[in-house]
């Protein structure tokens, strides 16, 4: 595995690659993209990318990239992240998707596929840049839309307790943070053991679960939600029509329980357009599958592009 920061849209960008790094040339002629969920931490998606590049072959390479503003180089680094504070521009979600674009137009050449991966809003943003930018359409093989937060996001079992609880103790929650943040690094190291022992995380994220509790990122991450539950709402006219046109590329995975995606979203959408490739899960993985549920997710989107190749 390579890492890196790199300037996407003049963020620095945290990236990680398998196999080839994304200024290599390529063995062969293509490449699978994910674009993660909020938070946008590809720390998180470390062993998913890597069970999907160890289940296709090691010439494919395999890229995660975060939601700008996500992430911060380490300190050693002499690049520092914009304050979220008049830059709001930088990391809103019309942001996020020039800035997946810009990072497909730099680094993917016009002859090599993409296999795209969406989780949650990157579901979204994969819909999103299809409709902005249709002749991207060109380079994607196919898109994978993994517990695919497109629509009502606000009236989702998670968005009311989102908007109707969380959003009005974040002031709280923000001071909770800045006290944590002054502590020792091996007591903040110690505490988040503790937590993630009693919530079943793997330690394996203890490096990432630090980033997302520097208020910076959280602050980010928060922004993004907010706008989140404002315009991920009912799916418009031009967004259905981007569906319908796009259908042969487009796969979608609906949790079974998922607080997030009602099941009822799932088949209204399946009777808006009925050749969609609506899929739903029957092995209980959660909407986090990043946190418990890499390997065996990792392997399933595997399958699929591998299928996938052979036609």
């Amino acid at each position: 595995m390579q890492e890196a920061f790199i300037n996407i849209n003049s963020i620095p960008t945290h990236i990680i690659s398998w196999a080839p790094w994304i200024e290599e040339s390529f063995p062969k002629k293509e490449v699978v993209i994910c674009i993660t969920g909020n938070p946008g931490l590809p720390g998180f998606y470390t062993k998913f990318s890597k069970t999907i590049h160890d289940h296709i072959d090691p010439d494919t390479p395999v890229w995660v990239i975060g939601h700008a503003g996500h992430d911060e180089p380490p300190e050693t680094s002499l690049r520092r992240v914009p304050p979220l504070r008049g830059n709001e521009d930088k990391y809103n979600l019309d942001a996020q998707i020039k800035h997946k674009l810009e990072f497909i137009e730099t680094y993917v050449p016009d002859d090599v596929k993409i296999h795209l991966i969406g989780h949650s809003i990157g579901a979204w943003m994969i819909i999103e840049m299809l409709k902005r930018e249709p002749a991207i359409r060109d380079k994607i093989q196919h898109s994978y839309l993994l517990f695919p937060t497109i629509e009502r996001m606000a009236v989702s079992p998670n968005g009311f307790y989102f908007t109707k609880i969380f959003q009005k103790i974040w002031f709280l929650l923000r001071f909770i943070v800045i006290i944590f943040s002054k502590l020792p690094v091996f007591f903040k190291v110690f505490l988040l053991s503790i937590y993630f022992w009693m919530a079943s995380i793997p330690r394996q994220f203890l490096g990432t679960g630090l980033k997302y509790s520097h208020l910076t990122i959280m602050e980010k991450v928060l922004f993004l939600a907010n706008e989140e539950m404002e315009r991920v709402v009912e799916l418009d006219p031009a967004t259905l029509e981007t569906l319908r046109n796009n259908h042969q590329i487009l796969k979608f995975y609906y949790g079974a329980s998922d607080g997030w995606t009602p099941l009822k979203y799932c088949h209204q959408l399946k009777e808006k357009i009925p050749e969609l490739d609506l899929e739903i899960d029957t092995r209980k993985f959660d909407h986090a599958f990043v946190i418990k549920s890499s390997e065996e997710v990792g392997r399933m989107v595997a399958d699929w592009i591998m299928h996938r190749r052979r036609y």
